[in-house]
């Protein structure tokens, strides 16, 4: 079966190539496992939301990020390298399976097994229904890829010149 757009994965690249992916996924996941420990806390005390509600809201946001960056890295050789430190390493540590599955164990030992399963339910229709608008999004609205697009977006010249 072939990779998803912008996902592959190349076995004859060298040891060095793959310890800097290493090196990006590492990176990556201590500022996705950190954001979405920030993020928990943030929600949780700011509006009175239950963790269950607050892991459902990061994933979504996850799968969201994670469909514009999948979008965004289709056919972009510029992007290629910032992938693997966006996808499995930020977005796989932003997002979490295993605390979801916590929840839902809690959920149906706490309140219900319906609760349960309308939080599966939920989880999987907003985690992909983000995905596709994310892909969407990220086809459509796309940001720039590398510094000098980005230089250019964002006008710099203009306004160092005046």
């Amino acid at each position: 079966m072939p990779a998803p757009p912008g996902l592959s994965f190349d076995y004859s690249r060298t040891w060095e190539a793959t310890l800097r992916d290493l090196f990006l996924v590492g990176i990556g996941g201590l500022l996705g496992a950190t954001s979405r420990f920030l993020t928990s806390r943030w929600l949780t005390a700011a509006y009175p939301v239950p963790g269950h509600i607050a892991t459902l809201i990061i994933n979504t946001a996850g799968s969201l990020f994670l469909g514009f960056i999948i979008a965004r890295a289709a056919g972009s050789s510029q992007f290629a390298r910032w992938q693997v430190f966006l996808t499995v390493g930020f977005c796989g540590s932003f997002t979490t399976f295993s605390t979801w599955i916590l929840d839902i164990s809690n959920l149906a030992q706490q309140a219900s097994l319906r609760s349960a399963t309308n939080h599966v339910l939920a989880s999987l229709v907003l985690g992909v229904a983000a995905f596709a608008l994310g892909m969407l999004a990220g086809q459509r609205w796309g940001l720039p890829l590398h510094l000098g697009d980005m230089v250019h977006s964002l006008r710099v010249r203009d306004w160092l010149a005046r």
